[in-house]
């Protein structure tokens, strides 16, 4: 446990020496597999960005998703983004679907490798593949959770996403 925590000690001192960029948020829309026709936005500085999306699959069914991510961009150089394109992104994904006789409860980890295209400064899409890992389903409580382990199941995973920055966090500080 102790090594855990020295990890993320580096992991948060490596992010915030990449936050010297711009600060800024984005709102996008889009489709993938466990998040459905979606909307979300990130939080975005240096090179990464924390998010979330809430997502439904307009059937029958009442099927939701609600997912929270971090993104954190790697190689590559863009013409209209402080980002590089290529990036990481890991996620946790909460799915529920309810119909006439059963409920449904699954929690997914979301590892997935993705590349962003910015047409210019504001605008842009990202498109990211890699897996659904089925951590937990039918969750009942919280203790639910901690006896998950291992991964019982993994499927495909992809997402297009158009994104549009609305609101820039720098307040004219360069």
């Amino acid at each position: 446990m102790r090594y855990i925590k020295i990890v993320i000690l580096f992991v948060f001192l490596y992010v915030m020496k990449e936050s010297e960029a711009e600060d800024y948020v984005d709102f996008y829309g889009g489709v993938g597999s466990l998040e459905f026709l979606h909307l979300g936005f990130d939080y975005n500085w240096g090179q990464s960005r924390l998010g979330a999306s809430l997502g439904s699959s307009c059937g029958d069914d009442d099927e939701i998703s609600i997912t929270a991510s971090i993104a954190c961009h790697v190689y590559g150089e863009s013409r209209y983004s402080q980002h590089r394109p290529w990036f990481f992104r890991f996620g946790a994904t909460h799915w529920s679907v309810s119909d006439d006789t059963h409920d449904w409860k699954m929690l997914y980890l979301t590892p997935r490798l993705g590349r962003e295209f910015s047409f210019c400064k504001n605008v842009g899409i990202r498109l990211d593949a890699g897996m659904n890992l089925l951590v937990c389903d039918n969750l009942e409580s919280e203790n639910d959770l901690i006896k998950a382990l291992e991964v019982d199941d993994f499927y495909p995973a992809f997402s297009c996403t158009v994104f549009v920055n609305l609101v820039d966090l720098s307040f004219g500080v360069e």
